[in-house]
């Protein structure tokens, strides 16, 4: 029996997708004959699609904040928290995040590259960011409801959690290896933000070296 032509093509579709997504985390950028040699579709049915690069771009990098959204909502686990502490748990996140960025970095900054005069992308980049901000401040209250961290305001606190998120997407950290000090410069601001503030006690309860003046240079030249 043949497959239904609307099946067909969403699975066409989302094979040009994967194919170009594999481009930009590979290149950084996608060129339509690229594209078609991945998803063995040819270039006609490739603009029946996407008519256009932008809209192309649109769809992949909405399917990579998905993916990053997911990937976040798995990384902020309470149960985590309990088993980790709250310094294991922040350098739990830090490797785990910088490990993602690693893979995506350059599929993230075409996207970003195009949200100032992509009202599409912007939509789709500004959604995610708001979607994971609340997974975020829903992670901290359940915390604080279970007795694991104290601090001020959940969703108050979020928003600079997202913040030190996009900053491990800093190809100072990414270059680093593991043991490099920046990492744990990142993993104490983790965990601060986590309680919502730094101080020396933070850090020693942590576990973690307060960060240094090195180790904050990240945050200054923080690329989404």
């Amino acid at each position: 029996m043949a497959e239904p032509r609307t099946v067909r093509s969403r699975r066409t579709r989302v094979a040009i997708v994967a194919a170009l997504r594999e481009e930009l985390r590979r290149t950084g950028t996608f060129t339509v004959n690229a594209v078609v040699e991945g998803a063995a579709c040819s270039p006609a049915t490739y603009y029946a699609h996407f008519p256009s690069k932008d809209e192309a771009l649109t769809e992949a990098f909405a399917a990579l904040l998905a993916d990053l959204q997911d990937f976040i909502a798995g990384v902020f686990q309470v149960e985590s928290l309990r088993r980790l502490g709250l310094g294991g748990f922040a350098r739990a996140v830090v490797a785990d995040l910088v490990g993602y960025f690693r893979v995506e970095t350059l599929a993230v900054r075409a996207g970003m590259a195009g949200v100032p005069e992509n009202r599409h992308l912007l939509v789709a980049y500004k959604t995610a960011e708001d979607a994971i901000v609340n997974l975020v401040a829903d992670f901290l209250a359940e915390a604080e409801r279970e007795g694991l961290l104290a601090g001020p305001d959940a969703a108050a606190r979020a928003a600079a959690v997202v913040v030190t998120i996009q900053g491990l997407n800093n190809p100072l950290v990414l270059r680093a290896p593991p043991d490099e000090p920046i990492h744990d410069g990142m993993t104490a601001a983790m965990a601060a933000v986590l309680v919502g503030h730094v101080t020396p006690q933070i850090a020693s309860r942590t576990g973690v070296p307060r960060p240094s003046g090195e180790a904050r240079r990240p945050s200054r030249h923080t690329r989404h």
